[in-house]
């Protein structure tokens, strides 16, 4: 398996785990405030950080990027770039969701 297939496909289980969390939460969940602290990362005052942040940053860039170097879209001297990038991506946009989910529960 390569690097960039195990990126994707742990980017996959990564957003599937997210979306299977926000589901809970907002439906589910019997903590008092729960599915009001969802609707302030999703469309409340967090929603920016949220959707760029952790969706963009840290799910769709790395996944696009992997996609990309499985498929030789990009060549073989710029796949190193990519994989850093993609790295980067994902601890930056990790560190985001972090921020946004304390912050959530302050507010």
């Amino acid at each position: 398996m390569q690097l960039a297939e195990a990126g994707a496909i742990v980017t996959l289980v990564e957003a599937l785990v997210l979306i299977g969390y926000a589901v809970w939460v907002g439906n589910f969940s019997a903590m008092a405030g729960t599915s009001e602290g969802l609707a302030l990362l999703t469309r409340g005052a967090l929603s920016l950080m949220f959707w760029a942040g952790v969706v963009i940053l840290a799910l769709l860039l790395p996944l696009t990027l992997d996609l990309f170097n499985l498929r030789r879209k990009i060549s073989k001297k710029p796949v190193m770039y990519a994989s850093i990038l993609a790295s980067l991506s994902v601890l930056l946009g990790g560190f985001i969701l972090r921020l946004v989910v304390t912050l959530g529960g302050q507010l």
